[in-house]
């Protein structure tokens, strides 16, 4: 991809920097076909995040892979039951070798497969012979979302746990959903490449946000929307505009079911008493077709349910709206959390509810884990849990967690797929604009007027150049804006609020110098984005610049905002070429505390590393024939090849730029703000 850079707006061509050539990816692990709301939330969650990188041509249904070798009767034998299938289930297994031949990377949802119990589950053999096909047809292959454990208290299957190892040794990554599951990979498959990634679901967080109002006017009478089901008694009682809290099964007791009905049904009366004493109600909800006993205990106690084949996307709104959940529910759990609800937790077939009490930073002294079939101590614990749960909520804790997860796995399962780079800072120069006409100004914008290098991009242009590079990085710790004066660009609120969209960065600053005061609408919007954004003011009062105003107005609107007081300039308006050799440029790099890592420059499209003066430099001199391997145009570079060339910069050990430069620790002070006498200024404008 490539674009226009005549500075003329108006001759700016603009191309699309997110049309590009995705690689073509087997999703193995769709669970959107299983009655469950874990498997549905869980697997659209990660198919989304995935198509951001690849394009999925094919996708392993769960249904589908429940069938593929049925044949083939599970032995413990891991080898040779893989043999077995390539005979009995030959067909089916030749053709899962057509299927991942035909695609460039073959991506497994790990979601609640990896559990080694004995005797060893289906499911797991399953999942074991598609990723042999994949060393055998040497795809690269990744498992995402999982978790790896035992079945609830039974001990770890080691003899089928240590048989599985070398075949997930084989995957690019194996991403565990959870601390737990991380401990138990680490201490059995040292060779396999394991990291700790937040469940895909938490990347929902925004999503459900911006469906809220949405969600709360069709479930205003529920009987319009919820799905048909022959008991139609479930929905009779249903409001959703009433204070309500909700209960549901766990994985462990859909295995007892007589012992579940007799504990559920108990437990459901208990919750409904106390509910009712603080003006709340409860329902039961169906969050998997394994929860079907609560259809007979809504039957027994006229309970109101909330059936399994609910819309998604209701589902999610309904337990992040509610005033408690108890569950033994994995998923559930998460899709309350997002919308703030409190959990009260009961154990599962395996550690899941147990581990999400750490990914949702609950101290351990604070985490609580119910029997999967409570007997009657035990709900009498869970009803003073759901108390406790109910009056001392902190719904907005629960939430800044959540939105952090989300951030966190949105930008790691990105970065997977990618060859990808880390930025400390980001400078981003908007225009070259200015009230003052600083006499040292390290930008030289009063001496642009020269070589006719004036320039100011709109929020557009800005955005084209700029949103390519926060894509492509893993992380960005600061895009810090700068000018010119950026409080003058007219729509720096726009290119602000866009920017806070890319998760992968951490704060925004803006750089001005105090003279310029921003519009009401722009005052107000960056107070509303909080810690996000930092306002940095230089403080030139020494050369009689007054930035007071600006400052009463930031502190007013209590937005974020330091003053750069003390400010040290340094004197390198001297850019005659010096003639340092590259040991000398090498050494001077190092000594210069200028000279930083992952620290880049974006001016005009121009991208440089290391150093802003370095960068500036370059755009005032205009040497980039000789300075060709030091900086790059991004409007000339296809996005899939930016992370080598920001790679590239970085590596570089010096700039030859430092020849035009008076380093640092050479450079004599000079007044910081000192603005030009009349004639000198009249003097450049010629």
């Amino acid at each position: 991809m490539s674009l226009n850079t005549n500075n003329n707006e108006g001759d700016i061509t603009l191309y699309n920097h997110t049309e590009k050539v995705k690689k073509n990816i087997l999703f193995v692990g769709d669970n959107t076909d299983t009655p469950n709301f874990g498997c549905r939330s869980t697997s659209e969650a990660l198919s989304d995040i995935l198509s951001r990188s690849f394009t999925i041509v094919d996708r392993l249904y769960r249904n589908e892979i429940l069938k593929l070798f049925v044949n083939t009767p599970i032995y413990d034998d891991l080898c040779v039951y893989i043999d077995t299938v390539k005979d009995i289930d030959a067909k089916s297994y030749v053709s899962m070798l057509q299927r991942i031949e035909n695609v460039d990377v073959v991506v497994l949802n790990g979601e609640g497969s990896f559990i080694f119990q004995s005797p060893p589950r289906a499911d797991l053999h399953y999942y074991l012979v598609i990723l042999s096909a994949c060393i055998e047809t040497k795809k690269p292959f990744y498992i995402l979302n999982a978790m790896f454990t035992a079945f609830a208290d039974e001990p770890l299957n080691i003899s089928l746990l240590s048989q599985a190892i070398p075949i997930l040794e084989h995957a690019e990554v194996f991403a565990a959903r959870d601390l737990q599951s991380m401990s138990i990979i680490k201490e059995y498959g040292e060779k396999v490449n394991s990291i700790f990634i937040p469940d895909a679901l938490f990347s929902w967080y925004i999503a459900l946000g911006e469906k809220q109002d949405i969600l709360r006017n069709q479930l205003a009478n529920p009987k319009l929307v919820l799905p048909f089901t022959s008991n139609n008694h479930f929905y009779d009682s249903l409001d959703f505009s009433k204070p309500y809290a909700l209960l549901s099964g766990n994985s462990y007791a859909n295995w007892h079911y007589d012992k579940a009905l007799e504990s559920f049904t108990k437990l459901a009366i208990a919750l409904k008493h106390h509910a009712e004493k603080i003006g709340i109600s409860l329902f039961l909800i169906e969050t998997c077709s394994g929860d079907s006993v609560l259809r007979q205990v809504a039957s027994d106690t006229k309970l109101p349910l909330v059936t399994v084949d609910i819309n998604i996307y209701l589902a999610s709104y309904i337990l992040g709206n509610a005033q408690c959940y108890v569950s033994g529910r994995y998923h559930p759990s998460i899709m309350a959390s997002l919308g703030g609800t409190p959990c009260v937790f009961m154990g599962a077939n395996s550690h899941k509810t147990l581990s999400l009490q750490t990914v949702l930073e609950i101290p351990p002294q604070e985490q609580l884990l119910f029997p999967a079939i409570p007997d009657d101590h035990a709900i009498q614990e869970i009803v003073v849990a759901f108390e406790n749960a109910v009056s001392h909520q902190n719904r907005e804790r629960v939430k800044k967690i959540c939105k952090r997860n989300s951030t966190i796995v949105e930008r790691e399962i990105t970065a997977l797929f990618k060859q990808t780079f880390e930025i400390q800072k980001l400078v981003i120069k908007t225009g070259t604009s200015c009230t003052l006409r600083c006499e040292k100004c390290g930008e030289f914008n009063p001496y642009l007027n020269d070589n006719e290098k004036t320039f100011n991009l709109t929020t557009e242009r800005l955005l084209l150049d700029v949103s390519p590079i926060i894509a492509s990085a893993s992380y960005i710790k600061t895009v810090h804006i700068a000018g010119g004066e950026p409080f003058l660009h007219k729509d720096l609120i726009q290119l602000i609020f866009s920017l806070t969209e890319f998760p992968q960065v951490e704060q925004i600053e803006i750089v001005t110098n105090g003279t310029v005061m921003p519009c009401d609408m722009t005052l107000e919007s960056l107070k509303n984005l909080g810690e996000r954004v930092l306002v940095i003011v230089s403080d030139y009062s020494g050369a009689g610049v007054n930035n007071k105003d600006i400052i009463d107005v930031l502190e007013v609107y209590e937005i974020n905002y330091i003053i750069q007081k003390d400010i040290v300039w340094k004197d390198k308006s001297n850019t005659d070429f010096k003639g340092y050799s590259n040991k000398e440029l090498y050494e001077l790099a190092q000594k210069c505390s200028i000279f930083r890592q992952s620290y880049y420059s974006l001016i005009d499209g121009v991208v440089t590393a290391h150093c802003p003066t370095a960068g500036s430099l370059l755009y005032y001199l205009g040497l980039y024939d000789e300075m060709e391997n030091y900086y790059f145009n991004i409007r000339n570079v296809d996005e899939q090849e930016l992370p080598k060339e920001f790679i590239k910069l970085n590596e570089q050990q010096y700039t030859p730029m430092c020849n035009y430069c008076v380093p640092s620790f050479l450079a004599s002070n000079c007044e910081a703000g000192k603005q030009m006498e009349k004639s000198k200024l009249e003097e450049v404008k010629k």
